[in-house]
């Protein structure tokens, strides 16, 4: 259930990314640079699939569960490539 939950914030950009959080005035525009080293926005598609430090870790998940694939530039063709080679959206 959590899993379908963030999957369909991300995919929504529901997610407490800085940009996010910048356009709700929860945030100052100097805080809004990434946490991480990089420099970039912090966007949810940063995050999860251009920063190079935190990419990276599709490529490792993909190994774990034995299936392959491509990274992707849009979430959601990302999400549904993945969701595609474990079977399909039975879950959403």
């Amino acid at each position: 259930m959590k899993v379908s939950i963030m999957a369909w914030r991300l995919l929504h950009d529901r997610i407490s990314t800085k940009l996010n959080l910048l356009n709700l005035g929860i945030l100052s525009s100097e805080a809004f640079i990434s946490s991480t080293t990089c420099g970039q926005a912090e966007t949810a598609s940063h995050l999860f699939l251009h920063c190079d430090m935190y990419a990276p870790l599709w490529q490792m998940v993909r190994s774990w569960l034995g299936v392959s694939g491509v990274d992707l530039h849009g979430l959601q063709a990302h999400f549904f490539q993945f969701t595609n080679c474990l079977g399909g959206l039975k879950a959403c």
